[in-house]
């Protein structure tokens, strides 16, 4: 290989370093900097450009790479047999929306060659940059939990319901990755600490406030506790981790936190308004200014004006029933339609049609007009997304596309499960997908980060010079 390929090589595993950097930093705003090309952002294109120049260095990894990642041949397969003809067939006008449903088979077709690209970053750099990542986006929720850090909006960030700061569902899932990222290791020269776990579950109980979000968080401090358990043989640990998460989740319930008196005026602006105070449908409100439906507004994950604890949001409890009433019209359309093996087409207004009848959804959704149950009262772009990744997967691409999907992920996972270091990207894809059945990440906000643990996993998996890549990389 070149010195030039070698160079450009390192410039794309740095590129896809910082796009997993932001987005597990910064969530939702991190994931909506945009570029100067209309709908492109910075951390599609940060790591989209990356992993493409993997493409130098597969010659050399080729034989390694396509041992293992041969399931991805299905992902490309499935991707250019019939994704790509609906989004080449779409009307102009919606083949934004099909490309967006395709986004996360776009994503993991990427893996191999991401693979490739991050060959030459040691274990320890891949570890402490989800550490510092993650952490940082816990310390930013506390801020903001604190009052010490007011979430605001600014240009270079759209839509600009994409609020800096923002506390929604990817904070229980950055602070569980945080978690377990602290956790111990084997074979790699990175140490466990203990205050740092209890910091960052006693926080986390604190600032987290989505259902989905605090799922997330209980899932991955058990994996937490498991791993030290493991690690340790000694009851202590985790029980010292259980007494934490208990005093977490205490915090929450009782809202006995000497944070609790959070209601800052800027805090209470990110509200969902009420029905009531929802502008009229004359003065529709401009493009630019819309809330995205992966936005933390639009899963009515935002604080509520009471402050921190279970029941600031009053409007979690009509959630669950606005999630069970979509799911339950999407099971029963689809079962009508006898649609479940292919699913409707990407870029179509299926999920519209199934909660209304409408085949044809409107550009915004106005009140009273019909909508999804799961969807807001305010003015705002129809939903597209009913909050469960499995369920969106199977409406746009049938059990088929789920399939695939779960193939991608599940194959790479257990072909890498007793390497070292390999706790840390199961157990993180895992996360990622618990909170999905409750919350939408169709975004690149969680699909970059699982592309790139499941890259990791590859990486740990293909053997380098005789030798393992997790061994030879340390």
């Amino acid at each position: 290989m070149t010195t030039t390929g070698i160079r450009l090589g390192k410039v794309g595993a740095l590129l896809i370093l910082l796009a997993t950097a932001l987005t597990l930093l910064g969530g939702h705003w991190a994931s909506y900097l945009v570029t100067p090309v209309p709908g492109l952002y910075l951390v599609d294109l940060l790591f989209g450009v990356g992993s493409l120049l993997g493409v130098l260095l597969l010659p050399q990894r080729l034989r390694d790479l396509g041992r293992l990642s041969w399931i991805f041949v299905g992902v490309w397969a499935y991707f250019f047999a019939f994704l790509l003809p609906e989004i080449l067939l779409a009307p102009s006008n919606d083949r934004y929306l099909a490309i967006r449903d395709a986004a996360p088979f776009i994503y993991l077709s990427l893996i191999p060659l991401t693979a490739a690209t991050l060959e030459g970053v040691s274990l320890r750099t891949l570890i402490w940059l989800v550490r510092c990542s993650a952490s940082t986006m816990t310390f930013l929720g506390f801020l903001v939990a604190a009052g010490a850090l007011a979430p605001f909006r600014i240009d270079l960030v759209s839509p600009s319901s994409a609020v800096l700061f923002f506390r929604g569902d990817l904070l229980g899932i950055g602070v569980g990755i945080a978690i377990v990222a602290w956790g111990p290791w084997t074979s790699v020269r990175v140490r466990q600490s203990l205050p740092i776990q209890g910091v960052l579950i006693v926080t986390g109980f604190a600032v987290v406030e989505s259902r989905s979000g605090l799922t997330a968080l209980l899932f991955a401090v058990t994996v937490a506790m498991v791993r030290n358990f493991r690690h340790s043989r000694s009851p202590v640990m985790p029980l010292c981790a259980a007494l934490l998460g208990a005093a977490g989740i205490t915090i929450q319930v009782l809202g006995m936190s000497g944070i609790s008196h959070l209601t800052s005026t800027a805090v209470k602006s990110l509200t969902v308004p009420s029905e009531t105070s929802m502008p009229s449908e004359t003065s529709m409100p401009s493009e630019t200014s819309m809330p995205s439906e992966t936005t933390g507004l639009g899963d009515q994950s935002a604080p509520g004006p009471t402050g921190m604890g279970l029941s600031v949001n009053p409007l979690r409890s009509s959630t669950v029933l606005a999630r069970l009433e979509t799911w339950t019209l999407i099971v029963n359309g689809l079962t009508r339609d006898q649609s479940w093996l292919l699913g409707g087409a990407a870029g179509s207004d299926y999920l519209y049609e199934l909660c209304t009848g409408i085949p044809e959804a409107p550009d915004y959704v106005v009140h009273p007009d019909p909508k999804c149950p799961i969807d807001d009262n305010g003015i705002h772009p129809v939903l597209r997304d009913p909050h469960n990744f499995a369920l969106n997967l199977v409406l746009t691409h049938g059990l088929v596309g789920l399939a695939v999907f779960l193939a991608a992920l599940i194959f790479p996972s257990w072909n890498a499960r007793r390497r070292p270091t390999s706790g840390l990207p199961i157990s993180a894809v895992a996360t990622y997908l618990v909170a999905g059945l409750t919350f939408i990440i169709g975004g690149s906000y969680a699909l970059v980060p699982i592309a790139f643990f499941v890259a990791w996993m590859l990486k740990i998996s293909a053997p380098v010079n005789g030798s393992r890549s997790h061994i030879a990389n340390q």
